[in-house]
């Protein structure tokens, strides 16, 4: 007899990216209004912010802090003064945290949800999607020359495209002591090289248990892809990279990314094909 599916959405964050997540918890209640349990990683969140997250419908905010590390090696070793300790706490998933959960998404704060995401929690395979840069971009340094090329042959590791780590499907399967001692391995074998931090490292993880990164912009339409005349009507989940804290700042990053191209007939369809798709259910939950 099967038990009834049981699944999470999880996320992590500090003050850097405060505005970006109240924008993400109003388009999913919204949006995605039966989504499963939400557990929020915070660091250095006031107490009127963590109050302000938990006003909505199953969102639940844990702390992450420094004390906690020491269940997370991987964070001891991996996280730079550079690096924002939220970057690495996604991580933690594979160390069978959560176990009581099937399936857990991963999903950056700098993303709007624009659909149901249902679908998602019906995989049974780890899941994420290719990466815009993925198509000019390498994934480690050096990955051309022959000090790299030697340590992904003895680890029979052929890299692919680029998966983008913004939003992650992690079923049960693989949230297991021997893939989490995977990604340490990888991590002290491959860390001088990591390009784009947490997503190089659990790139490499894919690489080695053999996935794919998906063509399905869909649950992660990373607004760069405008370039490449996605149709955007279609897309659940918008992903910014970057922040976006009002409609000016929405419009000009629009705006680069249209205009920094050859100007041509291609170029204005596409902007306005964003405006159109999106902006009725953006605006009210771009701003201050």
């Amino acid at each position: 007899m099967s038990h009834p599916t049981k699944n999470l959405i999880f996320c992590s964050l500090d003050q850097n990216v405060f505005r970006e997540a109240k924008i993400f918890i109003k388009s999913l209640d919204n949006n995605f209004p039966d989504h499963p349990p939400v557990y929020v990683y915070q660091l250095g969140l006031s107490a009127s912010q963590v109050a302000w997250l938990e006003s909505f419908k199953d969102v639940y905010c844990k702390n992450l802090e420094p004390e906690h590390f020491k269940d997370f090696p991987l964070m001891e070793r991996y996280t730079g003064k550079t690096t924002p300790v939220t970057v690495y706490s996604r991580l933690g998933i594979w160390n069978e945290l959560h176990l009581e959960f099937d399936n857990v998404l991963y999903l950056d704060v700098d993303t709007i949800v624009m659909g149901s995401l249902s679908e998602l929690f019906e995989k049974d395979q780890f899941f994420c999607v290719r990466d815009t840069m993925s198509r000019s971009t390498p994934l480690l340094k050096k990955q051309d020359q022959e000090e790299v090329k030697r340590l992904l042959r003895e680890d029979n590791i052929v890299i692919g495209e680029t998966g983008n780590t913004g939003m992650m499907v992690i079923p049960k399967s693989v949230r297991t002591k021997s893939q989490y001692n995977l990604l340490l391995k990888l991590g002290d074998r491959y860390k001088e090289y990591f390009l784009y931090q947490d997503q190089s490292l659990i790139n490499l993880w894919m690489a080695k248990n053999g996935l794919v990164a998906a063509q399905d912009t869909r649950y992660n339409f990373q607004v760069r892809d405008i370039r490449y005349g996605t149709d955007l009507r279609k897309e659940k989940l918008i992903h910014f990279n970057v922040p976006l804290g009002s409609a000016r700042s929405f419009a000009m990053w629009v705006a680069y990314w249209c205009f920094r191209l050859p100007l041509g007939a291609k170029v204005y369809p596409r902007f306005y094909c964003l405006l159109q798709a999106y902006w009725p259910g953006i605006r009210k939950w771009v701003g201050n």
